[in-house]
């Protein structure tokens, strides 16, 4: 019997970095940011910003977040996390973290960290991969928390 959901395995390397969701090997660039995941590439501009995601060019707001990637505008609620991406709700954990993006189920073990990703078999692509909307939601709250950690360090 099938079952009717996809679940992708997060592993960690050096440095406690992600690098590989599922069949897809994570890439890191010199300077330890994630140049690829799966067949898509990020490319960034000065100040190490995120300026395309495979073919999908990566717009910020006048405050320096992500407005948009590609087709997916990015919205922002009062405490200025991510709540939409594109057509996908943002819902967030009891302890914050994000806990499901559209139909993607986030699911963290210790220290934070993403364990697993599980999406309805429905949902996924033919390929069993994650889609490039998916994989740029993904980027998008990587890219928040990143953030967040910083501001807990200053």
């Amino acid at each position: 019997m099938e079952s009717n959901t996809i679940f992708w395995k997060v592993k960690y390397g050096f440095f406690l970095r992600i690098i590989q969701i599922g069949d897809m090997p994570v890439k890191y660039n010199s300077w330890g940011s994630i140049s690829s995941i799966g067949y898509l590439n990020i490319t960034y501009g000065f100040f190490g910003r995120i300026i395309q995601i495979g073919d999908m060019p990566v717009e910020y707001n006048f405050w320096g977040s992500i407005s948009s990637i590609g087709y997916l505008n990015i919205t922002y609620g009062f405490f200025g996390r991510i709540i939409e991406i594109g057509d996908m709700p943002i819902r967030y954990g009891f302890w914050g973290p994000v806990s499901i993006i559209g139909n993607m189920k986030i699911t963290y073990g210790f220290f934070g960290r993403i364990i697993e990703i599980t999406i309805p078999r429905v949902s996924a692509p033919v390929n069993g991969s994650l889609s490039p909307k998916q994989i740029a939601a993904l980027i998008a709250i990587f890219v928040q928390n990143e953030k967040i950690k910083r501001r807990r360090r200053d």
